[in-house]
């Protein structure tokens, strides 16, 4: 599992504010960011069951929110970058789900 700092960001965007479009994430003064920037790492995050697609039409609204992995993800972001942690994100996430 890779994060960038820009996935990290629109994790908290989303856990911030709720549901969300890359279109508002990239440009309503969340990143600043190109929406297809935004959509590339929003698909990567939707790959990792960290954020999932949600709305009508059969799911393809654009409209994405933070799944309970992706929470775990931003709870546990400090420990996975600490200089002494030997676990790998997957770990981290799921050792605090279990909890």
């Amino acid at each position: 599992m890779r994060i960038t700092p820009r996935d990290w960001r629109i994790l908290k965007q989303l856990d911030q504010h709720g549901r969300l479009t890359s279109g508002i994430i990239a440009h309503e003064n969340y990143l600043d960011e190109y929406q297809s920037n935004v959509s590339e790492s929003l698909a990567r995050l939707q790959d990792y069951e960290l954020v999932s697609k949600v709305g009508p039409n059969n799911y393809n609204s654009g409209l994405y929110e933070i799944e309970l992995r992706g929470m775990a993800a931003l709870d546990v972001k400090q420990k996975y970058e600490s200089e002494d942690n030997e676990q790998s994100l997957e770990e981290l996430i799921e050792e605090w789900i279990g909890q």
